[in-house]
């Protein structure tokens, strides 16, 4: 197995809804044009260069060009909007930093001139850069991203790769070592960004799970911040914080989910929630909630026993209703969904309920945040003083029950 190195570049509000339409297809057919579509070989990369007469050299334009492809579907994975473009001035330097590294077999973004094949534009790109060194092109960008290994806790590589106001770049590679200049030049951050998630919200390739999951935003402190995961049944899934560190493009917070509980491998789409608390936005502290729908890359998948794929739902639907010890399962959606300020539960499915019918919503703790009744549900009920966040509401009486994951946003 080829050994793989790398150095850390040195040292509640909701996205808009996204599934307006189903998207699944889209996220599968992106990921076979723009991931595998970007691969790159080693007879593709043509790498001009020689490490051992110290010639930086050049890779294919090809190679180039499915970099940037490579580069920018991560972005747009990720929701954020603006492209980044190349830089000829910065890739040339990056060649240099890049040849550095495999020479002396060593990472190091402050090489001496005692290096073989120093440079002055090597050491310079080699500061501000990203740096691999076991893979070449589009491989070394993918392993930025899940950034592996004890010392890269912050995923420094992929908040820059995903830095909403990054601009221009460099990329160097040389058939074992790559350079990705990322401090230079930026431009303003997307007005529509919220923050930046990575798995992403929304449906995500489970091909690229990565093993820490992450959440930015610019200039959020999350000192005091705590991260809460939940399972498609509502099981918590314990996560470890790793140490918030900031100076690698967006501030952002870092955890790994234990180990075990989430299979990439499943046949099925398998939904998270993800619950951040106490982010500190200039003198407030906000929490913000999303989904990770962990999806195949097939289209459509396979539905757990009982449902079947509706296209018009986006989503595996139960194909009937069951009783459960002589208490009836209702099928009942309220909307809007997520609510601002009523939910509103439609006369069809009122008229199945009875006077001694209530609604109880759970926050993500299990625990009781209001209850109505049957007159309150025929009004709409008030959720405009309940905090943003994930929710179970609960409609029953004695013989018929509905339970329903409702999210809050004003």
């Amino acid at each position: 197995m080829k050994l793989i190195y790398l150095v850390p570049f040195c040292l509640f509000l909701c996205h808009s809804e996204l599934q307006a339409q189903c998207e699944r297809a889209k996220m599968v057919s992106d990921y076979e044009t723009y991931y595998l579509g970007s691969n790159v070989s080693s007879q593709d990369l043509k790498w001009t260069g020689n490490a051992d007469a110290c010639t930086p050299g050049q890779i294919s334009p090809l190679a180039i060009d499915r970099m940037m492809i490579r580069l920018n579907y991560f972005r747009r994975l990720a929701h954020v909007s603006s492209e980044i473009h190349l830089d000829t001035a910065l890739t040339k330097m990056c060649q240099e930093a890049a040849v550095m590294m495999h020479k002396n077999n060593k990472l190091s973004h402050d090489p001496p001139e005692s290096w073989t094949c120093y440079t002055d534009d090597g050491r310079k790109a080699a500061s501000k850069s990203n740096l691999a060194l076991g893979a070449h092109s589009v491989n070394a960008l993918s392993l930025y991203m899940r950034d592996p290994g004890a010392k890269n806790g912050a995923v420094g590589h992929r908040r820059w790769i995903l830095y909403s106001r990054a601009k221009d770049i460099g990329l160097g590679s040389t058939s074992r070592a790559h350079a990705m200049y990322v401090i230079h030049n930026r431009q303003d951050a997307p007005d529509d960004l919220d923050y930046v998630t990575y798995p992403s919200e929304g449906f995500f390739p489970a091909a690229l799970l990565p093993e820490r999951w992450s959440f930015s935003k610019p200039r959020a402190k999350f000192g005091d911040a705590s991260v809460i995961m939940m399972d498609t049944d509502g099981n918590s899934i314990p996560v470890t914080v790793l140490e918030v560190k900031n100076g690698f493009g967006d501030n952002t917070i870092v955890w790994e989910p234990e180990q075990g509980l989430i299979d990439r491998n499943k046949p099925y789409d398998q939904d998270f929630d993800v619950f951040i608390a106490d982010v500190g936005i200039k003198d407030s502290m906000i929490s913000f909630s999303y989904r990770v729908t962990l999806a195949p890359v097939v289209h459509p998948p396979e539905c757990e026993s009982g449902s079947a794929w509706l296209e018009e739902d986006c989503a595996c639907v139960q194909a009937q209703t069951t009783s459960i010890t002589g208490r009836q399962i209702l099928d009942i959606h309220p909307y809007p969904n997520p609510a601002s300020e009523y939910v509103i539960i439609s006369d069809e499915d009122l008229n199945r309920l009875t006077e001694e019918t209530t609604a109880r919503l759970y926050d993500i703790y299990g625990r009781s945040i209001q209850q109505w009744d049957k007159g309150t549900l025929k009004r709409g009920l008030p959720v405009h003083q309940i905090p943003n966040g994930m929710y179970i509401l609960k409609i029953q009486d004695k013989q018929l029950t509905s339970s329903i994951r409702l999210r809050i946003l004003h």
